[in-house]
């Protein structure tokens, strides 16, 4: 039976209005909250969809940033009702950390572009489009990535925009500031009040939204003993974010796996290096692991999301290169477009093909096929070392062989990845997660699935045995 006694006691907020989520229920928020959620920003995520093109295959998958980032934060609260002490000691925690937490989750994907990582697969196929127009930004914007002490490789990732929105958006930036001198007016001297809302904003909340470290220096002492949760519960091997994307994902879909989040309640535990898990909660884990991984397999592999994925990646990549200053929209993308605009914007570039694919009228079938398992060794290295991001930009390359070889430039080439899942939080009683089972069990089946595969249209004419050469 677990100690209640350890568990955190979290201190009231007020709540305002509750919101009704599929996943949760009622979801309860405050003002501060519902402010947030009313901004301009954060409305902008309810047209970005949470499994991009997924939609395609799966109807129902047309669910959003939006609903998903306030799931985050009531996943995030209850997570920080699980965590108990291993020394005998309450863990204390202020309204105004709690709040604080609350916030930053809200928050942790503010900055995500269009269609969610279409983008950041944009630059892993094609560097070279923010790396020779880095330039071209204003020196205010140049400086803020300096002063991060970040280059323009920061800008393909969804996190650099998240920071970059709350500590720069207006909007963003005034509900928080009056939420933090509201709060603090009483105990910060006028003189300092401004530097601290500002600390706030900058060092803690919008470090913790992106899971990234938090300077102890830097932040208020109250704050400091809980840096670690609250790391922990942003981004972690069980976070917030994963627990909610899991859940939601695996509902929209149709597919069948649940996760029982209450079964964590007293077993995550809280020591010096960091949160451990008992053995009690390894059922979680599992179930954490097995929905994961037929999310991928199912759902994120699937053809339709895959080839569409890849062709608005090359679309993109053509129209930017037509820009006058490909970088300057490059930012209005990450930070004021939907997926409704991409697509329109990608409509204009005249290419006839994409309405076809996007009501799937489009003949689309997989020409070719290449498993990991059944090569020769250095094939099999060559298709693992196409799978890393940091050799994604061979692909177009190697899809352009292809298309040449076979007189069609509807070839498109992808790889088909299942990153083993990885987990650092050690178990209480001295064991360890990655001797586990079921996940060495699912690590060996994620390094089976690697495959290489040809999509095109059905109209092709090609030797595909000749194709299967080209391809190794």
């Amino acid at each position: 039976m677990e100690d209640t006694a350890k568990l955190p006691r979290l201190p009231r907020l007020e709540w305002v209005q509750t919101i009704r989520d599929p996943i949760w229920g009622e979801i309860p928020i405050t003002e501060v909250e519902k402010k947030i959620i009313q901004t301009e920003s954060f409305y902008r995520l309810r047209g970005i969809k949470q499994l991009s093109f997924a939609y395609l295959a799966f109807p129902g998958a047309v669910h959003s940033r939006f609903e998903h980032s306030i799931g985050v934060m009531h996943a995030t609260d209850m997570l920080l009702k699980m965590v108990r002490s291993d020394d005998g000691n309450e863990i204390e925690i202020s309204s105004f950390n709690r709040q604080l937490l609350r916030l930053a989750a809200l928050l942790h994907d503010i900055g995500h572009p269009p269609f969610s990582h279409v983008m950041g697969n944009l630059f892993s196929y094609y560097p070279d489009i923010l790396e020779n127009n880095i330039n071209e930004l204003s020196q205010d914007f140049r400086d803020y990535l300096k002063a991060r002490k970040l280059d323009a490789s920061a800008l393909s990732r969804h996190e650099f925009f998240t920071e970059y929105i709350i500590c720069q958006y207006e909007d963003i930036g005034k509900v928080l500031r009056e939420w933090v001198e509201l709060q603090k007016k009483a105990e910060i001297p006028k003189a300092d009040l401004e530097d601290y809302v500002e600390m706030i904003i900058r060092d803690a909340i919008s470090r913790l939204a992106v899971g990234g470290l938090i300077d102890a220096r830097q932040v208020p002492g109250s704050l400091v003993p809980l840096i670690r949760i609250f790391k922990s519960i942003m981004s972690g091997d069980i976070d917030a974010d994963k627990i909610d994307y899991l859940m939601r994902d695996n509902y929209y879909c149709g597919l069948p796996h649940r996760l029982d989040i209450t079964s964590l309640r007293g077993h995550l535990i809280l020591k010096k290096e960091g949160l451990e898990i008992e053995p009690e909660g390894i059922g979680f884990v599992h179930s954490l692991i097995l929905a994961r991984y037929s999310l991928i397999t199912q759902v994120h592999q699937e053809m339709w999301g895959v080839f569409t994925t890849a062709k608005v990646i090359e679309l993109l990549h053509q129209a930017l290169q037509k820009e006058t200053r490909p970088a300057e929209l490059i930012l209005e993308i990450f930070t004021k477009w939907d997926d409704s605009r991409l697509l329109a914007y990608l409509i204009q570039t005249g290419d006839p093909t994409i309405k076809s694919v996007l009501t799937t009228q489009y003949p689309l079938k997989e020409l070719a096929s290449l498993e990991n398992i059944d090569t020769h060794p250095h094939i099999r290295e060559c298709i693992q070392i196409l799978s890393e991001p940091m050799h994604h930009y061979q692909i177009p390359k190697l899809q352009e062989d292809l298309r040449t070889v076979a007189g069609n430039n509807n070839l498109f080439v992808h790889v088909h990845n299942v990153k083993s899942p990885e987990f650092s939080m050690k178990l209480s009683n001295g064991g360890d997660l990655l001797r586990d089972q079921i996940l060495r069990g699912i690590s060996e089946e994620s390094l089976s699935n690697l495959s290489i595969s040809v999509y095109g249209d059905n109209d092709l004419k090609v030797d595909f045995r000749r194709l299967k050469r080209i391809v190794t």
